[in-house]
C-alpha cells in the first residue's frame, strides 16, 4: 500500500484514506466509485457529482437506483457481451454528469442531487425518525 503522485493531477493512493475529508474538499468536483450505500450517502452529502462503478452484490442495486429511480449520479456503462466498461465508458460517465446532460426533459441531476442532500442534511427529519424509532421501542416494552 503507498502513494503515487501523478505528475500535475494529484495522487493515487492505495489503502485506507479519510474518505470524508477528501470529498468535501472543495476540488473534488465529481467521485467515480463503487456504488456501495455508504459510499453514495457521502457523496451525496460532500455535494460531488456521483459516477457509480458497480462490481458486485448490492452495488448492481444501489447503483440502479441512484441513477435510475432517484436520479443523483450516473451509472458507468458496461458492455453487453462480457460485462466489462473500458476507459470510454468511464470518461463518457464523467462526461455526462459533470455537464449535467440527461436523457428525460425536465430532469436534473444537479436538482435532484441538491434535493437529497438537504434531505439528509436535515437535522429536524433526524430528530424525528430518532423519536419515533424511541416511541416504537418503548411500545414494544
Amino acid at each position: 500500500m503507498g502513494s503515487w503522485r501523478v505528475k500535475n493531477k494529484g495522487v493515487v493512493h492505495t489503502g485506507w484514506v479519510q474518505q470524508q475529508l477528501i470529498l468535501a474538499h472543495g476540488s473534488v468536483g465529481y467521485y467515480v466509485f463503487h456504488s456501495g450505500y455508504s459510499s453514495i450517502i457521502e457523496g451525496l452529502i460532500n455535494d460531488c457529482q456521483l459516477v457509480l462503478l458497480s462490481f458486485k452484490e448490492d452495488q448492481f442495486l444501489n447503483s440502479k437506483l441512484v441513477s435510475g429511480d432517484i436520479r443523483v449520479g450516473v451509472e458507468v456503462n458496461k458492455r453487453e457481451d462480457n460485462g466489462h466498461f473500458g476507459k470510454e465508458d468511464i470518461m463518457e460517465a464523467v462526461k455526462t454528469v459533470m455537464v449535467d446532460v440527461n436523457k428525460e426533459p425536465g430532469v436534473s441531476i444537479s436538482a435532484n442531487h441538491k434535493k437529497w442532500r438537504e434531505f439528509l442534511l436535515n437535522e429536524e427529519i433526524h430528530n424525528q425518525y430518532i423519536a419515533d424509532l424511541v416511541k416504537e421501542l418503548k411500545a414494544l416494552a
